[in-house]
C-alpha cells in the first residue's frame, strides 16, 4: 500500500452480505453522514447488503466506516484501503438497490450458503493444481488489461451474463472431469463481492468444491510479493486511477474518454487513438457527428488545462445562495397577520438550524403580540407550537433496526414521526379549534401527548422546529404552511451555543459535548441549511453576536 501523505484522498472499498430488509430506511442517514464529513463515492445498499467505494479525507473515511459499524449487522464490516493525490469521485450517491452486484438469479443468497474462502497467501497453491478450473468474473474490458495465469475469460459484458456462460459450459462438459465428476471450481474478482456471489450460485447448483479469492484481486495485489505472484497485468478500478498493480500503486493505464475503455501505452500509441476522441475500441463505432463533438469537448479540455482549470469531471461552479429578503418586524407582521385575519388560522413555519435560537425567539414573539393586542392570558391571539412532541418514543426507537444508532441519533429527521405531525397540521389548516399538541418531556426523555390545548381564540399559530421544510425521510409537511421563516445564523455561533446547552442542559463534559456536535447536531444543521431557500423570508436573532 503507498504511504499516506498531507493532503491524501482515502479510498474505502466495502461490501458485505448480510440481511438488511430495512435497507431504504438507512439510506438518507448514511447519506447525510457522508455529505457532513466531505467523503464522495458511491454506496448501495440492498436486502442483501452492502456494496461500494467512498473517497474523502481519512477522518471523514474513517467516520462513515464507524457510522456503518454502528449497526451490529454490519459491526464487522470489513474494507480495503488504498491512497490517491486526487479526489477519485466527484459526488456522493447512496441508492438503494435490488441487489448489490446483479446476478438477476432469485434465490442467490450468500449469507446463507457460499463457497469456500481462500486467502490471499493460499490462491498461488489452489489455482496452480490441475484440476481446478479458474475462472475470472470480471467483465471483458477489465480481464483485457491484467488477470492470474491460466485463468477462463467468459468475455462477458456485464455480471448477469456469467449464469448464461456457465449453462453452456456445463452443456459443453467444460466443468465435469472425463470420469464426469464435477470439477473443482476457483472463482475471482476485483474486492470479492462478485465470486461471493458467484459461487453461491454454482453451490445451488450442486457444486460441491466451489473457491474464491478472499478480498478479491486488491487484496492479493496488497499481501502477495510481486516476484511470488501469478497476476500479470494490472487490476481495473472503477475511479480515477483507473487501475493499480502489486501494493495497489496506481498503474499505467487511462481511459478513453470516447467508449470509457482502459487504454495501456500500446494502445495510446495506436494511430486510431486521438486523446478525447476514440482509441482502437471505439475509433470504427463512432459517426462523424459524434467524433466533432468529441473533438470540440477535448478541445475545451486543453483549453481549461491552459487555464489550469478542471473541465472534464468537473463539478459546476456552485449556485449562488438565494438571498431571502429580510423581515426587519417580525413581530409587527404576526400582529398584521392576527388582525387581517379573524376567520382564518395563518400557518406560520419557524426554521434554523439546532443552536439557531428559533424557540426562544418564538417564545419571546408570541408574547409580544398577546401583550400588544392585550389579549387575557387564557385568550392568546398567537400560539407557538413546536416540533419536538413529534419525536417517536424511546420505545419506538429501540424497535428500529439498529437501537443504538437510532437513540444516537436522536434529533435527525428519520427520528421523528413524520406522518403523525403532517397529519396535525392538517387539522390546523382545516381551522380545527381547541385542537390538541403534543409537547416533550425533558425530563422523561419522551413525547407526551395531548399536552398544549389551543383556545378558539387563537388567530395566527407559528410552528418552530428543524425540519418543516425538509423533503426526505419521510417529511411532506412545506406546502401545509402560509409563510416560512429561516432564521440566519452562522454556523460557529450555532455550534457553540448547541455545545453550551448538550453541557448546561444534559450536565455532558466539554468533550462529550464537542463529540455530540460533530457526530449528530452538524449533520442535521447541514440537513435543515439545505431546505433555508424554500422560505419566504430570513429573520435575525438579535443575541446573534
Amino acid at each position: 500500500m503507498t504511504a499516506p501523505h498531507p493532503g491524501a484522498f482515502l479510498a474505502a472499498a466495502l461490501y458485505q452480505f448480510v440481511e438488511l430488509p430495512d435497507c431504504a430506511a438507512l439510506r438518507g442517514p448514511l447519506q447525510s453522514v457522508c455529505e457532513a464529513q466531505g467523503v464522495k463515492g458511491t454506496l448501495l445498499l440492498a436486502p442483501e447488503g452492502i456494496n461500494g467505494t467512498i473517497a474523502g479525507p481519512p477522518q471523514g473515511v474513517r467516520a462513515v466506516l464507524a457510522h456503518l459499524r454502528t449497526d451490529p449487522r454490519l459491526a464487522h464490516l470489513d474494507h480495503k484501503e488504498s491512497w490517491s493525490d486526487r479526489a477519485p469521485f466527484l459526488r456522493m450517491k447512496v441508492r438503494v438497490k435490488k441487489e448489490i452486484v446483479t446476478l438477476g438469479v432469485p434465490g442467490v443468497n450468500p449469507v446463507r450458503v457460499v463457497g469456500t474462502y481462500v486467502k490471499p497467501a493460499e490462491w498461488n497453491a489452489l489455482i496452480s493444481q490441475p484440476d481446478v478450473l479458474l475462472v475470472d468474473t470480471r467483465n471483458d474490458y477489465e480481464v483485457d488489461i491484467g488477470s492470474f495465469a491460466g485463468a477462463v475469460n467468459p468475455q462477458i459484458k456485464t455480471f448477469a451474463d456469467l449464469p448464461d456462460w456457465l449453462a453452456e459450459q456445463e452443456r459443453q462438459g467444460a466443468l465435469t472431469t472425463p470420469d464426469g465428476q464435477r470439477k473443482k471450481v476457483a472463482m475471482f474478482c476485483t474486492g470479492g463481492i462478485r465470486c461471493e456471489k458467484s459461487t453461491a450460485y454454482l453451490k445451488m447448483q450442486g457444486y460441491d468444491e466451489v473457491y474464491h479469492l478472499q478480498g478479491g484481486i486488491l487484496k492479493y495485489l496488497e499481501e502477495v510479493p510481486a516476484e511470488r505472484s501469478l497476476w500479470h497485468g494490472g487490476c481495473f478500478v472503477f475511479d480515477e486511477r483507473v487501475s493499480v498493480g502489486h501494493g495497489l500503486v496506481v498503474g499505467e493505464h487511462s481511459l478513453c474518454r470516447s467508449c470509457r475503455h482502459p487504454l495501456g501505452p500500446g494502445e495510446r500509441s495506436s494511430p486510431q487513438f486521438v486523446p478525447g476522441v476514440s482509441c482502437p475500441h471505439c475509433a470504427q463505432r463512432n459517426s462523424a457527428e459524434r467524433k466533432q463533438h468529441l473533438m470540440e469537448r477535448q478541445h475545451q479540455v486543453e483549453l481549461a488545462a491552459q487555464r489550469q482549470q478542471t473541465h472534464v469531471g468537473a463539478r459546476p461552479a456552485p449556485k449562488a445562495e438565494v438571498e431571502l429578503p429580510l423581515l426587519a418586524d417580525p413581530v409587527g407582521r404576526l400582529v398584521a397577520l392576527a388582525q387581517a385575519t379573524p376567520d382564518a388560522v395563518p400557518l406560520l413555519a419557524l426554521i434554523g438550524m439546532p443552536g439557531s435560537g428559533k424557540s426562544t425567539l418564538a417564545r419571546l414573539w408570541c408574547a409580544e403580540v398577546n401583550r400588544r393586542l392585550a389579549c387575557p392570558e387564557d385568550q392568546p391571539a398567537m400560539v407557538v407550537l413546536g416540533m419536538d412532541g413529534f419525536h417517536w418514543p424511546k420505545a419506538a426507537l429501540q424497535k428500529m433496526p439498529n437501537p443504538s444508532l437510532a437513540l444516537t441519533r436522536r434529533g435527525a429527521p428519520w427520528t421523528f414521526d413524520a406522518k403523525s405531525l403532517a397529519a396535525a397540521l392538517q387539522l390546523l389548516k382545516g381551522h380545527a379549534r381547541e385542537l390538541s399538541w403534543p409537547a416533550f418531556d425533558h425530563g422523561r426523555g419522551d413525547p407526551q401527548p395531548a399536552t398544549v390545548q389551543l383556545p378558539p381564540s387563537v388567530r395566527v399559530v407559528l410552528v418552530e422546529g428543524l425540519y418543516l421544510l425538509h423533503n426526505g425521510d419521510g417529511w411532506a409537511c412545506r406546502k401545509l404552511f402560509d409563510e416560512a421563516w429561516y432564521v440566519d445564523v452562522p454556523t460557529d455561533v450555532a455550534r457553540s451555543r448547541t455545545i453550551a446547552r448538550h453541557m448546561q442542559v444534559n450536565r455532558n463534559t466539554q468533550t462529550q459535548a464537542e463529540q455530540r456536535w460533530r457526530g449528530n447536531d452538524r449533520i442535521n444543521a447541514t440537513t435543515v441549511r439545505k431546505t433555508r431557500p424554500r422560505a419566504a423570508f430570513r429573520v435575525l436573532n438579535p443575541d446573534t453576536p
